[in-house]
C-alpha cells in the first residue's frame, strides 16, 4: 500500500484535516458553546446544526457530479475557513453589540460553518480517499484512513472543553460573568487555532489533492455518499 505514497499521503491527510478543523466540537459540544456566545435557546440552535448537515450532505451528492471533487472540497474550506474567522471574532470583540446579537451572529456562523463542512471536507472526502487507490489496496488503505479520522477525532472530543478552559483563563473562585466571559474568550482562542488548522487544510488541497472526478462511474460515488449519510443520521 505505501508504494502508493502519494495516494496515502493524500487521504491520510484529507481523513486528519477533516476532523481537526473542529467539526465534533460543534457537533458533540454545539449546546455548551452556544450558551458560552449567548444563544438561550441552545437545544434549538444544536438542532439546526443536525438539520444543515443532512440537508447539505444530500445536496453534495448533486454537486459532487457536476463541480467536480476538488472544487467542491476547496469551495467548502473556504467556507469553513471565513466562518471560524468570524465567530473567533464576534466572540472575542463582540460584546459591544449586545449577548443576543452576538449570540446570533455566533449560531449562524457555526451554520455557515457546518455548510461548509458537509458540502466539502464532510462528503466529498469519502469518495475521494477510495478513488486515490487502486481496488486491490482500497481496503487496506481506507481502514488506515479512518484509523486517523478517529484518532484525531478523539483528540478533538477530549480536549476541547479542557482548551477553552485553558485558553480563556477560567479559574476557580470566579463568579458567573467572570467565568462566561473568560470561556467566551477561549472559544474565541480555540476556534481561531481551528481557523488556522483549516487554511493548512486549504493549501494542503490546493497544491496535493487531484480532481478525481470521472474516474468512477456515478453509481460508484453514491454508494460511498451514501455511507457517510447513514453515518449521519445514526449520529443525529
Amino acid at each position: 500500500m505505501f508504494v502508493w505514497k502519494k495516494s496515502v499521503i493524500i487521504g491520510s491527510g484529507l481523513m486528519f484535516i477533516q476532523a481537526m478543523t473542529g467539526i465534533n466540537s460543534v457537533i458533540f459540544y454545539s449546546t455548551t458553546i452556544f450558551g458560552f456566545a449567548g444563544f438561550k435557546d441552545s437545544i434549538l440552535a444544536t438542532a439546526s446544526v443536525g438539520a444543515v448537515n443532512v440537508l447539505t450532505s444530500v445536496l453534495a451528492t448533486t454537486l459532487v457530479e457536476t463541480m467536480g471533487r476538488r472544487t467542491l472540497l476547496l469551495i467548502g474550506t473556504s467556507i469553513m475557513l471565513v466562518s471560524l474567522l468570524v465567530l473567533s471574532m464576534i466572540l472575542w470583540h463582540g460584546g459591544g453589540i449586545g449577548e443576543s446579537s452576538q449570540g446570533l451572529v455566533a449560531v449562524v456562523a457555526v451554520l455557515v460553518y457546518i455548510f461548509g463542512f458537509a458540502i466539502g471536507l464532510g462528503s466529498v472526502c469519502w469518495a475521494v480517499m477510495t478513488e486515490i487507490m487502486p481496488t486491490r489496496l482500497r481496503t487496506k488503505a481506507v481502514s488506515l484512513f479512518l484509523s486517523l479520522n478517529w484518532g484525531a477525532n478523539l483528540i478533538v472530543g477530549l480536549v476541547t472543553l479542557t482548551a477553552i478552559d485553558f485558553c480563556g483563563g477560567v479559574q476557580h473562585g470566579m463568579n458567573e460573568d467572570e467565568k462566561s466571559n473568560a470561556e467566551k474568550i477561549g472559544v474565541a482562542i480555540v476556534y481561531f487555532i481551528f481557523a488556522a488548522i483549516t487554511f493548512v487544510g486549504l493549501v494542503f488541497i490546493y497544491t496535493l489533492v487531484p480532481e478525481t472526478k470521472g474516474m468512477y462511474d456515478c453509481m460508484h460515488v453514491i454508494c460511498i455518499l451514501f455511507h457517510f449519510y447513514s453515518f449521519v443520521f445514526v449520529s443525529l
